[in-house]
């Protein structure tokens, strides 16, 4: 512990950049796992959608006839 007890203020603004630097690579890696849980989380939608079903033809033969 004695270094950092001898660090001056100009010593620590040295890090800054670097600390900087990191911080915004974190939140960028973060970013990427949300958009990995939201697609994940929206897959069973896309299961679940089913293709219009087509209109009955016109010449099918009716119960009632």
């Amino acid at each position: 512990m004695l270094g950092a007890a001898a660090a001056t203020p100009e010593q620590l603004a040295a890090w800054t950049p670097e600390v900087a630097r990191q911080a915004a690579m974190v939140a960028y890696v973060s970013d990427f796992h949300l958009i990995m849980l939201l697609t994940v989380l929206a897959m069973p939608i896309a299961f679940l959608m089913r293709p219009a079903r087509e209109a009955p033809q016109g010449g099918a033969v009716h119960a009632t006839e």
